[in-house]
């Protein structure tokens, strides 16, 4: 079984310009890593595999934003850049799929 806190452990030594913090999202506990207010990603760890998503990390920006951080999502070509450069780390060694 996968563990969210050495994963977190690992990616924060990978990534020292990146902050990551441990939270709770609907589908369940989740390490959010944060480039900035405005870009980052989610990483979910389930039982056999970790999935990445390209998410707004603070829920302040989330809520100001509303309906326009799905624009957001779809038009700024680098929003997902973090989310892509985590995956392509975590998949040298793990199962990792990317949600869009």
């Amino acid at each position: 079984m996968l563990d969210i806190n050495s994963i977190k452990m690992e990616l924060a030594e990978a990534f020292p310009e990146i902050s990551f913090s441990t939270t709770r999202r609907l589908t369940g506990r989740c390490i959010v890593a944060m480039k900035s207010k405005y870009q980052g990603a989610d990483i979910f760890i389930k039982s056999d595999k970790i999935v990445v998503e390209a998410a707004i990390p603070q829920w302040t920006t989330r809520f100001m934003l509303g309906a326009g951080a799905a624009y957001r999502k779809l038009t700024d070509k680098d929003f997902s850049d973090t989310a892509l450069q985590i995956k392509e780390y975590l998949s040298r060694k793990y199962e990792v799929s990317l949600r869009n």
